[in-house]
């Protein structure tokens, strides 16, 4: 599995936390759907379900979008032209920043993703230093449609304790199929980036076999 870096500060990678916590418990009969890690996927699913639904996500405007393929996972991706691809040197990773520091960090895992393997992540261009004392404001978790599968999203924003400037997160996992899962994670000081990396991972299809 890919483990991320830990982080000092404010959790900036926060994948799916409800997941985990849905997958814990007995161990599954022989007859139910598991991952390579013996996680049952049906539990999972009816979790996600559980959510309300995700408000998707619309492209900034002016900001013409480019198809990006993947190959792990094997998967189109349509991002907005303003981010460019950063070379990142971690396994099953690709990574997407703009000039404002925004980024947004797709990983390739073979199981679906829990709180502990992948909380408190890395900042990577360093926007959550724009926050000289950061305070979670707002958080809302939903499910969100992703080429026929059922994607958990958490979405938060981390003010400044001044009031001065905010932060947007946007975090999601899914399950593509068993022995692949899919993790994003977008941060950005703008809220029509922050609409638009929703659009990002709502946007996603996946290539191969089910």
């Amino acid at each position: 599995m890919h483990r991320m870096k830990p982080s000092q500060l404010v959790p900036a990678i926060v994948v799916a936390a409800g997941l985990a916590t849905a997958c814990g418990g007995a161990k599954p009969a022989a007859d139910v759907p598991t991952d390579s890690a013996g996680v049952n996927t049906s539990t999972v699913a009816a979790a996600v379900r559980a959510d309300s639904a995700c408000a998707r996500g619309a492209v900034a405007p002016g900001s013409l979008p480019a198809l990006v393929r993947l190959y792990d996972p094997p998967s189109l991706v349509r991002l907005p032209s303003s981010l460019w691809r950063r070379e990142l040197n971690e396994p099953r990773s690709a990574v997407w920043v703009a000039p404002d520091l925004s980024y947004m960090l797709i990983v390739a895992m073979d199981t679906v993703p829990d709180v502990a393997g992948v909380a408190g992540g890395e900042d990577i261009t360093g926007v959550m230093r724009r926050l000289r004392e950061p305070r979670s404001s707002t958080e809302i978790r939903c499910r969100l449609d992703v080429d026929g599968r059922v994607a958990s999203l958490l979405e938060a924003a981390f003010v400044d304790a001044s009031g001065a400037d905010t932060v947007f997160a946007v975090h999601g996992a899914l399950l593509v199929r068993p022995g692949l899962a899919f993790a994003a994670s977008g941060i950005t000081p703008s809220r029509s980036m922050r609409d638009s990396l929703v659009a990002v991972i709502a946007s996603v299809r996946f290539a191969g076999r089910r």
